[in-house]
């Protein structure tokens, strides 16, 4: 035997409540519960990753998808968004191809891009997986759109 766990990881407490525990299996309610008073983007940001933690953070906060445990992954998250729009800015500069071959920002493109979409799902940051997310007393207004200025 390898030692390795079979499947997928186990979904956060919180987020399989938010989802409203579609499996209806057991929830651990013993989970180590991580504060929210420490959250700040890290220093390593670039500006560009610092800008998407400032327009996303707020929204991740109040629905308690970004913790003190969580700020790494959203800070890779963050500078992953960056490092897409870098390589997207050059892609149009540069072209996709030269002198015959293929452009390496091509690659770090689909690079980014592949680590930005796995830690959105993560978060939430996608409409399929923000679609499985219930938030509690949605009659006074959904978070995402209200920090979206969408009512």
């Amino acid at each position: 035997m390898s030692g390795k766990k079979r499947g997928p990881p186990p979904k956060p407490t919180v987020l399989s409540k938010l989802q409203g525990n579609p499996s209806k299996r057991a929830l651990n309610e013993n989970e180590p519960d991580c504060p929210q008073d420490d959250i700040a983007p890290p220093a390593h940001l670039d500006e560009e990753a610092r800008r998407e933690w400032n327009r996303l953070a707020p929204w991740a906060i109040a629905n308690q998808m970004l913790r003190n445990d969580t700020v790494q992954t959203f800070a890779a998250y963050c500078q992953s968004a960056s490092d897409y729009a870098e390589a997207t800015t050059k892609l149009k500069e540069n072209g996709k191809v030269n002198d015959g071959r293929a452009s390496p920002w091509a690659a770090l493109q689909d690079k980014a891009f592949r680590r930005m979409h796995s830690m959105a799902l993560e978060f939430g940051l996608t409409a399929s997986s923000r679609s499985r997310i219930m938030v509690p007393d949605k009659g006074k207004g959904d978070a995402f759109d209200d920090f979206l200025g969408n009512n």
